[in-house]
């Protein structure tokens, strides 16, 4: 069955195929969860960006305007923020979170520009809502860039300036002769360290490494250790409590944060969790959920994992949802007070989105009904 006769069809016999192949559907406006906790993902091919109102399984999207490439995201509890990157238009957006009485989940429906001039790639805050990111500025020739670690500040992010990230670590400032930001993929940050991975060559460079966050008042040169220097190519980084959490082809790893000896040169110290290799196989970004669990992407099969965030001792594989098309994955919990009113220009900075998504409006169900119809697909092919 294509995806343009299920399109095709009405919304009730839609619905009725996608109770058959036993994916969730809740075609109303409440959600059956009490948490303020929500998983949200990001759908490049579907330029979409959905969560979920944890524990439950039902996909809604969000409002995030005109994009083009959403891949990495993550959420800002203090400040109550989405941070999506956007490799094709060479920005990272934010926008506002609400809660609303019914427990869902919204944008104020206003994009903003975090940073300009930059392709990308994952995205971490810390807990004063400084933007942490890994990316590769833009410039004009014939200067030239490479890929290296950054840091907005919420200070500028709040007033709207969108230029001149800090470069906190880059391969001129991180070692000689290998440094330690080479490739720099996922990061994760905590109160005193930055620990990113390499997304290539990571056995001369390091695999996973840390370096103090240069924000916090050090004064002594900057200080950089290797934690784990046994794999090629790591992808999402995530913290937890005293572990550090990564991504490698074949799966989940976990370390201790911190130094203690030389770094671990087996790729086998470390491996959690993992699934078949070659092709079908593809995590990408994790994420911990400030309280037990950790929650990973894998591309290939749209799948979200989770696993228990307490230690990082070997752990069955636990599927959490079916994600088809699926790339980044963040937590947003809420921790302050909720920002209840929409803004009166709601949806007026789109040339294409329809305003509240409270109301439901066409553009908001097709969105929903894409991803919907995507893990219909899926079943149906499995």
């Amino acid at each position: 069955m294509s995806a343009s006769m299920l399109f095709s069809r009405p919304a009730e016999s839609v619905t009725a195929n996608l109770k058959a192949q036993s994916l969730p559907v809740n075609p109303g406006i409440h959600s059956v969860s009490k948490s303020l906790k929500y998983l949200i993902s990001s759908f490049p091919t579907m330029k979409t960006v959905a969560y979920t109102h944890l524990p439950d399984t039902i996909w809604r999207p969000l409002f995030i305007g005109t994009v083009a490439n959403p891949q990495g995201v993550v959420a800002d509890p203090l400040n109550a923020r989405l941070f999506v990157s956007d490799p094709d238009l060479k920005r990272i957006f934010w926008y506002q979170l609400l809660i609303e009485s019914d427990g869902l989940l919204k944008t104020d429906g206003r994009q903003h520009v975090a940073v300009d001039g930059v392709t990308a790639n994952w995205l971490s805050v810390d807990g004063l809502g400084d933007l942490y990111f890994t990316g590769q500025m833009i410039v004009e020739a014939p200067a030239s860039s490479y890929r290296s670690i950054y840091r907005m500040d919420a200070d500028k992010i709040a007033s709207g300036n969108a230029l001149n990230p800090v470069e906190v670590y880059s391969r001129s400032n991180s070692g000689y002769p290998n440094p330690r930001t080479w490739m720099p993929s996922g990061i994760g940050v905590d109160s005193f360290n930055i620990y990113w991975g390499n997304q290539e060559q990571g056995t001369k460079y390091g695999s996973v490494c840390l370096g103090t966050r240069q924000n916090i008042g050090v004064t002594d040169a900057m200080e950089i250790n290797v934690v784990n220097q046994a794999m090629n190519e790591v992808r999402g980084v995530a913290l937890a409590g005293q572990s550090v959490f990564y991504l490698g082809p074949k799966g989940v790893y976990g370390a201790a944060k911190g130094i203690s000896g030389a770094a671990t040169t087996d790729p086998n110290i470390g491996f959690i969790q993992g699934g078949p290799n070659g092709d079908g196989w593809d995590p990408t970004s994790i994420a911990f959920d400030g309280e037990n669990t950790m929650y990973w992407t894998e591309a290939k099969a749209g799948i979200i994992y989770q696993l228990p965030a307490a230690d990082t001792n070997p752990k069955p594989i636990n599927k959490y949802i079916d994600a088809p098309l699926v790339y980044g994955v963040t937590i947003f919990a809420m921790t302050g007070e909720n920002p209840k009113t929409t803004h009166k220009d709601y949806g007026m900075l789109q040339s294409s989105a329809v305003a509240d998504e409270s109301d439901a409006p066409l553009a908001r169900h097709l969105s929903l009904w894409a991803v919907m119809v995507i893990a219909a697909l899926s079943a149906l092919l499995a």
